[in-house]
């Protein structure tokens, strides 16, 4: 029907999960929220989109007291590689960190099941 591509389309959206009045795109999101605020670091959530020329990006945090540009990465959906790697070549003079699965369970921010843990 005339409706089939808009219901695909929501159909393979991200869910979206709140914390703090702010919705973020999945729990690993949200425990990293969680953890710099235990951790007493001032965060903002996906405050900046670059533009990469053909499309943009938008890191998930920014730490303004530490000036860096954090992506929260479980899985590498669509053109997530490239997009980040365009964005590292392009804006090299920022800081920019990934913070991946394993580095989740070493925050323990994720558990051995991948389970968020905060």
């Amino acid at each position: 029907t005339g409706n089939f591509y808009y219901e695909i389309i929501i159909f393979f959206d991200i869910k979206k999960i709140k914390y703090k009045g702010i919705w973020v795109r999945s729990t690993w999101e949200k425990g990293f929220a969680k953890w710099l605020d235990i951790n007493h670091r001032k965060w903002k959530y996906k405050p900046k989109t670059f533009d990469l020329g053909n499309t943009t990006y938008t890191p998930d945090f920014y730490l303004p007291e530490t000036n860096e540009y954090i992506e929260v990465k479980g899985r590498w959906m669509k053109d997530a590689k490239s997009k980040v790697s365009k964005f590292k070549k392009l804006f090299n003079h920022l800081n920019f960190v990934i913070i991946d699965q394993k580095s989740l369970k070493i925050l323990e921010i994720i558990s051995g099941s991948n389970k968020v843990k905060l």
